[in-house]
C-alpha cells in the first residue's frame, strides 16, 4: 500500500528503496522531497540500484530519455516521474 507521511510527497515504499543508498543521511533525519540525493551520499552505482528498485517495485519501465541527472536530484523529481510513468501505463493497460 502507497502511504505519503505528512512531511513527505512520497510513499514509504520509495522512501524504504532510498534510505540504505544515502550513507550520509543521518538514520533519524526525514527524507524531505526536496532533499540533494547526491549531498546525501546517492552515487553512480546507487543510482543504478535506485533506478531497478524503482522499475521493479513500481511496475514501471523508465525510458532511456528520462534518464537524466535531474531525475535522481530530489525524491520529489523521481516521484512525479514514477507517478507519469505509472498513470501512462495504467491508461494503455485500459485500451
Amino acid at each position: 500500500m502507497t502511504h505519503s507521511s505528512p512531511d513527505t510527497a512520497h510513499p514509504e515504499e520509495l522512501e524504504e528503496l532510498l534510505r540504505p543508498l544515502l550513507p550520509l543521511l543521518p538514520p533519524t533525519e526525514p527524507i524531505r522531497p526536496d532533499l540533494d540525493l547526491q549531498a546525501a551520499g546517492l552515487d553512480s552505482l546507487g543510482t543504478v540500484e535506485l533506478l531497478t528498485g524503482v522499475e521493479d517495485h513500481f511496475g514501471i519501465e523508465v525510458p532511456e530519455e528520462m534518464l537524466t541527472f535531474e531525475l535522481f536530484s530530489t525524491p520529489s523529481a523521481l516521484w512525479d516521474a514514477v507517478r507519469t510513468l505509472r498513470s501512462h501505463a495504467d491508461g494503455r493497460s485500459r485500451s
